[in-house]
């Protein structure tokens, strides 16, 4: 039935009825009724050759806006009446986006609705209402508005009484951010906190050589891994801004030391590169127990180095051309005592051998570095410390380096 509205009536066109009531309650027993045909009041059921124009009872009335609203399709027999209100596609748009937007709140939502995938409605499931998805939402160190203070020392042991104390009072003085520690001789791999330092080592089954990263506990909310490759070398990757930034702590064998057990560390160096990701911001640094001499080499090695380049510095000039790093403190002018980085026993002779080496991509990064002989714990050794600060153009730069 289609209902047609009038000002005054509503015109009834009945097709197709074959049994049904006349506007009197009476019987029609017609088997068809054509198009413009209407039953008679008066003549029992007959049908009458012109349309008719019948009042539709109160029961049957329904508003002017109800109609408007809502349209009526009875054009195939058996569909359900559907209900439709007329809405502008922008508004639908808008409406899905507040769906889609409240499906990503914790807090009670109903993925259902939307036929969220698995993935989601398994975080939802995880994380407690009032509490943030389970992600990776660690602080990052701001590289780029303010510098960070890294260093490298040999301590020559850690295997004393009062000396990791001694050690963070002297760092807490150089204002240092993180610092490399050489020669620990602590044994195994943990993680251990002093005052108000963490420290992560790596060393073997007995007190000899070892290595640790030592920073502040702020610093530790950034720490996203850690990895002790060897009684040598030890890896930690902190959350950065803009870049994430690599640590990696060395101590090369002695001169004493055989050829195998020095292309043994220098195969451990590169497992230790595999943890990290190429666009991270790498910095390598410790005891190299190698001299390079004081003359350029290249874009590795700077016109301000001491003495003469042995056959163990051949070989780190050599790991660093493969590698694409430069050895940032032979690339400063200091004063001489802010150059070497060992003394002999009895002060005879004073030597580089402790180098901070960083990606010669990142060389305009290093505002400075140098030797800071003012520190004292009991060793031969000086610290070495270099001071980053990546700038937003050299960002910009390596992200175009990366997508071309």
């Amino acid at each position: 039935m289609i209902l047609h509205l009038s000002l005054s009536s509503v015109i009834l066109t009945c097709t197709g009825v074959r049994s049904g009531y006349s506007a009197t309650g009476k019987h029609v027993n017609q088997h068809n009724l054509c198009h413009g045909d209407c039953v008679d009041p008066e003549g029992g059921g007959t049908v009458v050759q012109s349309t008719a124009i019948c009042m539709i009872p109160a029961a049957l009335q329904v508003s002017v806006g109800t109609l408007k609203a809502t349209r009526v399709n009875c054009r195939q027999t058996g569909r359900r009446q559907r209900e439709t209100t007329a809405v502008h596609p922008k508004q639908k748009i808008m409406m899905t986006h507040k769906l889609r937007k409240k499906a990503y709140n914790v807090q009670g939502v109903q993925d259902s609705a939307l036929n969220a995938s698995f993935g989601r409605e398994v975080s939802v499931q995880q994380v407690a209402p009032g509490r943030h998805p389970a992600t990776d939402c660690k602080p990052r160190l701001d590289t780029r508005r303010k510098s960070m203070k890294i260093a490298t020392w040999n301590v020559r042991t850690l295997y004393q009484e009062g000396k990791i104390e001694n050690v963070i009072k002297e760092m807490d003085i150089m204002n240092l951010n993180i610092v490399g520690l050489a020669e620990t001789r602590w044994t195994g791999a943990a993680v251990a906190k002093v005052d108000n330092k963490v420290l992560i080592f790596s060393g073997g089954s007995t007190h000899e050589r070892g290595v640790g990263i030592l920073f502040d506990e702020s610093i530790e909310k950034s720490q996203k891994s850690w990895c002790p490759v060897s009684d040598r070398i030890v890896a930690a990757k902190f959350a950065g801004k803009p870049l994430d930034m690599g640590i990696v702590q060395v101590y090369a064998p002695t001169p004493t030391a055989e050829e195998e057990e020095v292309e043994q560390f220098y195969e451990d160096l590169d497992k230790a590169m595999k943890c990290l990701k190429s666009q991270d911001i790498k910095i390598v640094m410790g005891d190299f127990n190698a001299k390079i001499g004081s003359e350029r080499v290249e874009n590795i090695v700077g016109p301000w180095g001491i003495g003469e380049e042995n056959e163990r510095g051949e070989r780190l000039i050599e790991w660093c051309k493969e590698n694409g790093f430069m050895i940032s403190n032979t690339w400063y002018q200091n004063h001489p005592r802010r150059q070497w980085t060992w003394m002999s026993p009895g002060d005879r002779t004073r030597n580089k051998i402790d180098f901070i080496l960083v990606q010669d991509r990142f060389r305009n990064a290093i505002k400075t570095s140098k030797s800071m002989p003012g520190a004292d714990c009991d060793s031969d050794h000086v610290p070495v410390m270099c001071k980053l600060q990546v700038k937003r153009i050299l960002c910009l730069h390596l992200y175009w380096a990366l997508v071309s």
